[in-house]
């Protein structure tokens, strides 16, 4: 699990969503191209960086839902951090990359053609690497002990299916494999 966002000499790097680009946009940022992230002043930069994704060492999180905010058109957010989106009402919802669902789940379709809803159940609750201060101030739930490693079940019934096979289905299903 990697953290989503990081700044780097006044650029900011982070997942997409629209309203982080409304964002940038109105505290003087420039899309840079060539970096693939937000170009701001030092300082500025710092400042929003501060403010949507926080500083300090990383933290593993659990955000449950009330704790999330639906962004426009299926992007389900915790600050700026990017936790699931959906491309269109009947498209399956799609984790961002190093979120994972812990409980809950996400309905099969949601909202309107122009405007998809990402469609997640009340009990949800993500898990994600964040910085601690956003942690803090956000109140949101710190795991501080890593969890142990999981040894393969040699007797489970998957565990003669190939691991490409088993990916591929997932992938057909929609669901986002991390590796």
């Amino acid at each position: 699990m990697d953290i989503q966002a990081k700044i780097e000499n006044g650029i900011i790097f982070s997942e997409y969503s629209p309203d982080l680009v409304a964002i940038f946009r109105s505290k003087g940022g420039k899309w840079d191209a060539a970096e693939k992230g937000w170009r701001f002043s030092p300082e500025q930069g710092s400042a929003v960086f501060e403010k949507l994704f926080g500083s300090g060492d990383i933290v593993t999180v659990r955000v449950p839902r009330c704790k999330t905010s639906e962004e426009a058109d299926g992007y389900g957010m915790v600050g700026g951090y990017l936790l699931a989106f959906r491309k269109g009402r009947d498209y399956p919802a799609r984790m961002a990359p190093g979120v994972e669902l812990v409980s809950g789940s996400f309905s099969s379709s949601c909202g309107s053609r122009n405007h998809p809803g990402l469609g997640d159940s009340e009990d949800a609750v993500y898990r994600l690497q964040v910085y601690r201060s956003f942690a803090e101030r956000e109140g949101l739930e710190i795991e501080e002990q890593e969890e142990p490693a999981r040894t393969p079940v040699e007797n489970s019934a998957l565990s003669s299916v190939p691991d490409a096979e088993l990916i591929a289905e997932l992938t057909r299903r929609g669901y986002t494999i991390n590796k």
